[in-house]
């Protein structure tokens, strides 16, 4: 397995370990309100827990198509410019969206050994399908069709009932209840003499229910979803209720059309009375499973009328998609383990752990990175608690990783990185710029001293520190900016002046709207038009 593969592992383990438990309370919550309903609308219900319950943590941690991207024009989450094609020169979106981010892991090796448990888990769940496979089929094997005439008598009578062709009835002493394989039955032996004619009837009918629904091969689809989730403690009671609605599914089915409630009911009780549920292989459907009181008592209990079941179906759907929409919501993307990170040397490393907690003392290191270009791979140097607005470092240097992280520690880097900004260094000026506006906080992080700073690179020889400066007075907000983003607007590189235009937007500076207005008419550049529209809506309250 690969370090990202054993990382998607364990941000499934991550999301299933409350995903399921969440996915479970719904459904419980919603098999409530359908109470005194149908019981196959109670089943439908647990067999779609049991699939969101499987898709979800999936979902969640490969992502869907169309994955948020980032907000500006001319940015995305790869490593080159839409607008120039090349590599460093990143915009500023104009459809916001936030992206998802990964978050940090154990270390590489415990990432391995608990994606190789798991995958042995699943292994040994394979087995036990397996061997339960080859009991059913041992047990197919060695049934006879010496079936007593009343049991034949029966099974015709079920046959014209349920409006089904002809199945086959046979007989095993193996078989300790009765149980359907396939589209065969298969009961113990002496049934008929130890059952009343309606109590045969009432099993036989019960089997054949299971025959017209398909059950056994659908049960094995339910087996195998359930094998991708059966660690989860929860997990239990989703195939626990998924199997007892199925069967009251089936005696609703009988007692609509072979023999009435009540005496189906007293027909259960004779079987339960007679039949000890012996152990069955998880394949083969059998009648006396657990569950006998609840399914005598639902058969006893008053019908609610139909109005109200259509509401509480309804109401029970909407609940479950709400407990989708939160799982997707609040779920791990994809966790990286910490050796991903292609470290240049161990004070990037400390520094970047230290960021992860905020901690101010990393400052001095990382802001001696800001100009290491060093390429590295998979890094965050913060949690998942915050991450930038947009998409704007795609962290393939160093030097981009530690811009992020001293954003990321917050206030305290304010001052250090608006020392940066007359450095030398072009990559330096960048990185300081982008990480001033990228600090969370609004006005309460009082990044008023940056703005002088940031006027005198705003006309940096350079294209990518003058769109750093242009997207950090976007996020400041601040009017002394408006006039020198108005003059970026005739900027000779694309990318700034899609960026100033959406500064200008974010400031809502009314002086720009001709300027404006005149870039979105005429300016040879796609992304920059659509920046400036979007400053237009903004200034105009659209």
């Amino acid at each position: 397995m690969t370090l990202m593969n054993n990382g998607m592992v364990v941000a499934f383990l991550i999301n299933a370990s409350w995903q399921i438990a969440l996915v479970a309370l719904a459904a419980a919550a919603c098999a409530r309100l359908m109470r005194g309903g149908r019981a196959i609308d109670e089943h439908r219900l647990w067999v779609a827990a049991l699939i969101v319950a499987v898709a979800l943590p999936v979902v969640s941690t490969i992502g869907l198509p169309g994955s948020p991207v980032s907000r500006f024009p001319g940015v995305r989450s790869g490593g080159r410019d839409q607008v120039t094609g090349q590599p460093g020169n990143r915009a500023t979106p104009s459809n916001f969206s936030l992206p998802r981010t990964r978050i940090y892991g154990p270390p590489p090796n415990i990432a391995l050994w608990i994606a190789s448990a798991y995958a042995l888990f699943l292994t040994m769940r394979a087995l036990v399908l397996f061997r339960g496979w080859r009991r059913t089929a041992a047990l197919r094997a060695s049934a006879t069709n010496e079936t007593a005439p009343s049991v034949r008598a029966a099974a015709a009578r079920c046959r014209d009932a349920l409006a089904i062709d002809d199945v086959p009835l046979l007989v095993s002493r193996d078989a300790g209840t009765p149980v359907t394989i396939g589209n065969a039955i298969v009961l113990p032996p002496g049934i008929a003499e130890k059952l009343s004619e309606e109590a045969l009837l009432a099993v036989i009918g019960h089997e054949m229910a299971h025959v017209r629904r398909r059950d056994f091969a659908i049960n094995i689809v339910y087996e195998l979803l359930y094998a991708l989730i059966a660690f989860h403690p929860v997990a239990p009671l989703i195939r626990r209720r998924l199997s007892q609605s199925r069967e009251q599914a089936c005696d609703e089915i009988v007692a609509a059309t072979l023999v009435k409630p009540v005496r189906y009911a007293h027909a259960l009780l004779d079987v339960a009375a007679m039949l000890a549920p012996d152990a069955k292989p998880a394949w083969s459907l059998a009648m006396a499973e657990r569950g006998f009181e609840e399914r005598v008592l639902r058969l006893a209990r008053p019908r609610r009328k139909g109005a109200y079941t259509r509401w509480m179906v309804a109401a029970s759907c909407v609940l479950l998609a709400c407990t989708v929409a939160v799982g997707v919501a609040f779920a791990v993307e994809r966790v990286t383990p910490n050796a991903v990170v292609a470290q240049p040397g161990g004070s990037f490393a400390t520094a970047c752990a230290s960021a992860r907690d905020r901690d101010s003392r990393a400052i001095p290191s990382l802001l001696g990175l800001l100009g290491d270009e060093t390429p590295v791979s998979g890094v965050r140097c913060y949690t998942r608690s915050w991450s930038p607005a947009i998409s704007t470092f795609v962290q393939p240097t160093v030097g981009e990783a530690s811009a992020m992280a001293l954003a990321f520690i917050g206030s305290d880097s304010i001052d250090p990185l608006i020392s940066q900004i007359d450095s030398p260094s072009i990559v330096v000026r960048r990185n300081a710029a982008w990480a001033i506006g990228e600090i969370r906080g609004g006005f309460l992080t009082n990044r008023s001293a940056a703005v002088q700073p940031l006027l005198r690179i705003i006309h940096d020889s350079d294209a990518t520190v003058r769109r750093a400066a242009a997207f950090t007075f976007g996020e400041l907000r601040s009017d002394d900016a408006i006039p020198p983003l108005i003059d970026a607007l005739s900027d000779p590189d694309d990318a700034v002046r899609a960026t100033a235009a959406w500064a200008l937007g974010e400031i809502r500076a009314p002086d720009a709207v001709s300027t404006l207005e005149r870039v979105a008419a005429n300016d040879p550049n796609a992304k920059a038009r659509a920046a400036a529209r979007y400053a237009l809506n903004e200034i105009n309250g659209d």
